[in-house]
């Protein structure tokens, strides 16, 4: 009896079964609602783990919120955190911080970044005064805005065709040879606050460029004295270019006493470097 009832039961269903390939369902189950949270485990002292410290204990999120009541300022290409930092009068921290930044290497050109004061452009042909026990021939080019006046003399201000280009870890320039020089000098700015200098090693008899090396869309590869110690040195530390180079009126002045440092013309947004060669770093001081 109970086997001729368990054939009919097992028929039944295949014939449910056989209605239903092929056919779409009158209706879909709601999904259960997920919880996402981010587990912990603890281990003893000894190496093993116990049963109260196998339990998973959930983190909940951290959220974050860009400090709205700052100003905003838009990323130029060759703008580096650091130098907006110094510039802004607050720690690269804080910035990162305030724009709910991954890492201070995260910013990118045309981005809109949260600064604590408004950073208008600096108004052209200003300067700063020598020291009145000083040589009244020589001025600074520029004004100091982001750091205190240097205490010693200007010396001379050497000024010379220069080219800059800006790239995606930093800005490289080439300035013409100074009286008495008989090289082009190149200076690698590097976005987490060091650089440094090299010798210009090109010539027109060389070749200018390496087809075999191609850009990703919307990027540039350097050319010409840049394109060669790009390709020898810097293209894993710079990586690409925003665009092409661009040439200025560089000029450079340093103090008239033995100091192991110099001011430069950034090229780029009116902006003066202090470039220190004691530890290789770099400051926003001023602009002109």
């Amino acid at each position: 009896m109970w086997r001729r009832t368990l054939v009919a039961v097992v028929a039944l269903a295949g014939a449910s079964l056989a209605c239903t390939i092929g056919t779409e369902p009158t209706s879909v189950p709601t999904p259960m609602a997920t919880l996402q949270a981010t587990f912990t485990l603890s281990q003893t002292e000894t190496g093993g783990v116990s049963d109260a410290e196998n339990t998973l204990q959930p983190t909940p999120a951290q959220a974050c919120s860009p400090q709205a009541d700052w100003q905003t300022t838009v990323i130029l290409p060759g703008d580096t955190l650091s130098g907006i930092a110094q510039r802004s009068g607050v720690t690269v921290d804080e910035l990162v911080n305030a724009n709910c930044l991954s890492s201070p290497d995260s910013i990118v050109a045309g981005q809109t970044l949260r600064v604590p004061v408004a950073l208008a452009n600096p108004t052209p042909g200003a300067v700063s005064n020598p020291l009145p026990n000083c040589s009244a021939d020589n001025q600074w080019f520029f004004t100091f805005a982001y750091a205190p006046a240097d205490d010693n003399c200007p010396g001379q201000l050497i000024s010379s065709n220069a080219v800059g280009q800006n790239f995606q870890n930093g800005r490289v320039y080439r300035y013409d040879p100074a009286p008495g020089e008989t090289q082009a000098t190149i200076y690698a700015i590097y976005n987490d606050s060091t650089w440094t200098t090299f010798p210009d090693t090109w010539d027109s008899s060389q070749a200018s460029d390496d087809p075999s090396i191609v850009p990703p869309a919307g990027w540039y590869k350097p050319t010409g004295a840049l394109g060669k110690l790009w390709r020898e040195q810097l293209r894993d530390k710079l990586g690409w270019a925003y665009a092409p180079e661009d040439a200025f009126s560089g000029r450079r002045q340093a103090p008239v006493n033995s100091v192991p440092y110099l001011y430069i013309d950034h090229g780029l947004r009116r902006l003066v470097l202090r470039l220190n060669n004691t530890n290789g770093t770099w400051l926003v001081v001023g602009s002109y």
